[in-house]
C-alpha cells in the first residue's frame, strides 16, 4: 500500500507530522500525529487530522491504536467522530 506523510511548518520549522497509510482503496490507518511541544495546544494537530479526513474523503474508514491511558487523544478523536471498536485495546474507527 501506500504510505502519506504531512506536515505542519512554522516559520519554515516543522511543528507537526501526520504519518498515514493507505490500506486498501476505502481505508487509512493514521499510524502518528505528532506536535512538537512547543506548538501543542494551538490546534495544529486537529488541523492535521481534518486535512487527512477532507483530503481522503472518498475512504470509508479511517483506523487509529493509542495507548488507552493517552485521554488527550480519545478526546480529539471523538471529536472528529471517531468511535471505539468494542475492544479492549481501543481501536477507533472514523467511518
Amino acid at each position: 500500500m501506500r504510505n502519506l506523510v504531512y506536515t505542519y511548518r512554522v516559520n519554515k520549522e516543522i511543528a507537526a507530522v501526520v504519518l498515514l497509510e493507505r490500506t486498501s482503496a476505502a481505508s487509512i490507518y493514521i499510524y502518528q500525529v505528532a506536535v512538537d511541544k512547543k506548538y501543542q495546544g494551538n490546534k495544529i494537530g486537529s488541523t492535521l487530522l481534518l486535512y487527512a479526513l477532507k483530503h481522503y474523503q472518498e475512504c470509508r474508514s479511517f483506523t487509529v491504536w493509542f495507548e488507552d491511558k493517552n485521554t488527550a487523544a480519545i478526546h480529539i478523536y471523538e471529536k472528529y467522530g471517531f468511535r471505539f471498536d468494542g475492544l479492549k485495546t481501543k481501536v477507533l474507527i472514523y467511518a
